[in-house]
């Protein structure tokens, strides 16, 4: 009743079991993870039917700082005569490195590559104050067209009248011409994009972005183009990002028909005649350097950068304060600025 300790005993014992004795695994130390999920469906609109089967699979597998990760999409929607519908992508990473190969959507400033699919290889490196990020890869798949019809150049004309909507080329090394269907091009891009800070703090970034039709992809298509994009981007925060400010700048040059290649000399003074020796020389030793970028000839824009009409630039402030964001921007896009990786910039 006082606490006291009154009596103690102890006993060792063993109990011995005739059982087999299970020796207990260690659990492994990678965690895998994965889903499948089927669909059927069928829509009919008037008498309109059409049926969707679509098959989506992902697995992931983690071990400590390890992950492995892949993922596909198919459905009866794909089509030689279209882009892929069908998807997939294999890719690891570690907590400094990230490498993928397949079909992605990656994110750069949204001035040089935004919303775009790129089937290829893809990797961001991540070194405390230095980061980088890579994307290579197929943005348009090609399409082969088709030659419909042939007939005598005479008959031009006639043909051009009867189908104003068509497309009409000459048959090579024949005197023939022909009606066309043309088809697309393959389109490869490049986006290679360094930066100095932290990803999500302030920091200060440089891009690069290349941008080639194959000529060689099929036989019967459209012009060939080529697309080059350098740009700069900036990220200040203060007072724990309740205070944000980030600005964007880029430049484009855009070829409309690289079919014949880089300007000669010989082309350049026949082009601009109505400037003097020391200005075409001047012309030619510009080609000699941008011609290592892009292909330099007529049809590239901006064949005079008068008025920067190929840049453009972005500026927003962004404030959290009293329970409100407030956002400031200023932006101008040069009327004929264009990125290959960016399809929906007004």
């Amino acid at each position: 009743l006082q606490g006291r300790l009154l009596d103690k005993f102890a006993q060792e014992f063993v109990v011995a079991s005739a059982a087999e004795t299970r020796q207990v695994e260690e659990p492994s130390r990678w965690l895998t993870t994965s889903s499948l999920q089927l669909e059927t469906r069928n829509e009919r609109i008037a008498s309109a039917s059409t049926q969707y089967n679509r098959a989506t699979v992902a697995v992931t597998s983690r071990h400590d700082e390890i992950r492995f990760q892949g993922r596909g999409y198919l459905t009866n929607e794909e089509e030689g005569a279209r882009q892929p519908q069908n998807r997939f992508f294999v890719g690891g990473e570690l907590s400094w490195l990230k490498l993928g190969y397949g079909d992605q959507y990656p994110l750069f400033p949204d001035l040089i590559l935004s919303g775009k699919r790129v089937r290829g290889f893809s990797g961001n490196l991540t070194l405390g104050f230095f980061n980088l990020d890579l994307s290579q890869g197929e943005i348009v798949r090609s399409v082969e067209g088709a030659l419909l019809e042939t007939f005598p150049r005479e008959s031009l004309l006639v043909e051009q009248q009867r189908n104003p909507g068509a497309s009409f080329d000459s048959v090579h090394a024949t005197p023939l011409w022909a009606k066309l269907r043309y088809g697309t091009l393959k389109r490869t891009l490049l986006v290679l994009r360094p930066s100095f800070g932290h990803r999500d703090g302030s920091h200060i970034g440089f891009t690069y972005l290349k941008a080639t039709d194959d000529l060689s992809s099929i036989r019967y298509g459209a012009i060939p183009q080529e697309n080059l994009v350098l740009a700069s981007d900036i990220a200040l925060t203060f007072d724990r990002r309740n205070i944000e400010f980030t600005a964007q700048a880029a430049v484009s040059a855009t070829n409309r028909d690289i079919t014949k290649g880089t300007f000669t000399d010989a082309e350049i003074d026949a082009t601009f005649t109505e400037y003097s020796e020391s200005s075409r020389r001047a012309i030619r030793n510009i080609r000699d350097i941008v011609s290592t970028f892009i292909t330099v000839n007529e049809h590239l824009v901006p064949l005079n950068a008068k008025n920067l009409p190929t840049l453009s630039y972005e500026a927003n402030v962004l404030l959290n304060y009293f329970d409100n964001n407030f956002k400031i921007s200023y932006l101008r896009h040069g009327e004929s600025f264009e990125s290959f990786g960016q399809s929906y910039l007004r």
